[in-house]
């Protein structure tokens, strides 16, 4: 079940990079020393959201859409992030499965995605504790 505003709720298994030190204006070069870890991470679409602009927004950014975690490797135990495998479960039967997407040199992509993120968005420590919330999303693994 997804929001009473959409009947095109989808689900996109992800890889989340979080965020372990905040900055602002962080060089491409330095952003990969403000990463954490990585987490499993269910991007809640809302498709029918996505098509009321011409930005993609409001059908990405829907209140209580995105499943998190609910581990977080950090980032000296992945030897290759490039090389990881994500796949998503949905009421347990497996309805996506792909490789993290990162081809060449991961670190160096994640650097410069960080990078370009942080020019208009501050780094903000992740919370060590997050309040969990409910849902009555169906259940994403």
């Amino acid at each position: 079940m997804g929001p009473l505003e959409s009947e095109r709720f989808d689900y996109e298994g992800e890889m989340a990079v979080i965020i372990g030190k905040a900055g602002r204006r962080v060089s491409r070069e330095a952003a990969l020393a403000h990463v954490a870890g990585y987490a499993c991470y269910n991007d809640g679409s809302i498709r029918d959201w996505q098509r009321h602009t011409s930005q993609f927004a409001p059908g990405k950014n829907f209140m209580a859409t995105g499943g998190f975690g609910p581990w977080m490797v950090t980032t000296d135990e992945i030897a290759d992030v490039g090389k990881q495998t994500i796949a998503t479960r949905l009421n347990g039967v497996e309805v996506q499965a792909a490789s993290s997407g990162l081809t060449g040199d991961a670190e160096s992509t994640i650097n410069t995605c960080c990078g370009l993120m942080n020019v208009s968005t501050d780094f903000h420590q992740s919370e060590r504790n997050p309040t969990p919330r409910m849902s009555s999303s169906p259940l994403v693994t």
